[in-house]
């Protein structure tokens, strides 16, 4: 039996993830150290279990570190909040990777 769709359903959640979680730090999460942050990519793994989620600062001279403590607390509220406005039986554990591409720039 082959499969009619091109892509996993790791990439469809990967993608419904990755919505969510730019609107969340967008309009929901209140943390100033997270402020004028994009989220660039969702990699998540093919048992869904980790979600690593890739951001990138708007403003370049931001502090590297506090960007990270800030994604760490703000980590719990986003995942309760994927896990109640999406349709998941699990909710995967998220890991927020400061992206290093140039290619936003």
């Amino acid at each position: 039996m082959t499969n009619k769709y091109s892509f996993k359903r790791s990439d469809r959640v990967g993608d419904l993830i990755f919505r969510e979680v730019s609107n969340l730090v967008q309009t929901q999460v209140k943390d100033p150290r997270i402020e004028n942050t994009v989220i660039t990519r969702v990699e998540i793994s093919d048992n869904m279990k980790i979600a690593k989620i890739f951001y990138r600062n708007l403003i370049p001279s931001s502090n590297q570190p506090e960007l990270e403590k800030g994604f760490k607390k703000a980590s719990g509220f986003l995942r309760s909040s994927l896990a109640s406005n999406l349709s998941l039986k699990r909710v995967p554990s998220l890991t927020f990777i400061y992206d290093e591409l140039d290619i936003y720039d």
